[in-house]
């Protein structure tokens, strides 16, 4: 296990909005989990009992007075910790297993990567047909802390961390590996706000994901049209 392998300390944070009928699930494997030093549930601004039933677990809760979206969630509780590496997840998964943590946050604590990401089993999904074309979204993933601080405050913005992470974990360093889990699987937005309201915000994640990717590229772009020396000073190389 990866807590048995090294002493770096490993916090696991999960964004929950209300999410008071799928937590606890999440929470009890999570919460009994000895890899982790810490977990920090980040109530975003719920108006169901998700903080109370997160209480209940032996977790540190931060409950923000407004919404502030996934993102902004994830760095707050990532300032609030003195953890090396961090493993997130949303509280809406299902199927994780302490096994899974496992495979996901060996490879980081080991230095084999800089991030690792669990893929969900999408063949549910009625997008799995353009999964294949959009970037790597897994929610459970785990990374160096350093990894984090590296995203510019724009893309730390609710649905645009995973696919900043991508292209960040790729600039230098160890990179990133992924796993597709059998059987880890989550509560498709349509279910959970209903058929309108779950489309709406779907359509508002793929916004933000499209947005951050085009913002990415354009920079990469950029940076790749600079003169060698002064693309080294750009992303922070002597």
């Amino acid at each position: 296990m990866a807590s048995e392998a090294s002493n770096k300390k490993i916090a696991a944070v999960i964004p929950a909005f209300n999410e008071a009928g799928r937590i606890e699930k999440v929470l009890d494997v999570v919460a009994s989990h000895p890899a982790f030093s810490e977990v920090i549930v980040v109530d975003d601004a719920s108006s169901d009992r998700t903080a109370l039933i997160a209480k209940r677990y032996p977790v540190r809760v931060i409950q923000n007075k407004i919404n502030l979206g996934k993102g902004r969630s994830i760095d707050k509780a990532i300032k609030s910790t003195d953890a090396e590496i961090i493993f997130f997840c949303d509280a809406d998964v299902r199927g994780l297993s302490a096994r899974i943590i496992d495979e996901i946050t060996a490879p980081v604590v080991n230095e084999e990567v800089d991030m690792f990401i669990g893929m969900r089993n999408r063949k549910i999904y009625f997008l799995r047909f353009i999964v294949p074309f959009v970037p790597l979204l897994g929610g459970e993933r785990a990374l160096k802390k350093t990894l984090w601080n590296k995203l510019p405050e724009y893309y730390k913005e609710r649905f645009r961390i995973e696919t900043a992470l991508n292209f960040y974990a790729e600039l230098g360093g160890r990179g990133y590996k992924f796993k597709v889990f059998k059987g880890l699987t989550q509560t498709i937005k349509e279910k959970k706000y209903g058929l309108y309201n779950g489309f709406k915000q779907r359509v508002g994640m793929y916004r933000d994901i499209l947005s951050a990717e085009w913002m990415l590229r354009r920079q990469n772009a950029e940076e790749n049209m600079m003169p060698s020396e002064e693309r080294q000073i750009e992303l922070g190389q002597d």
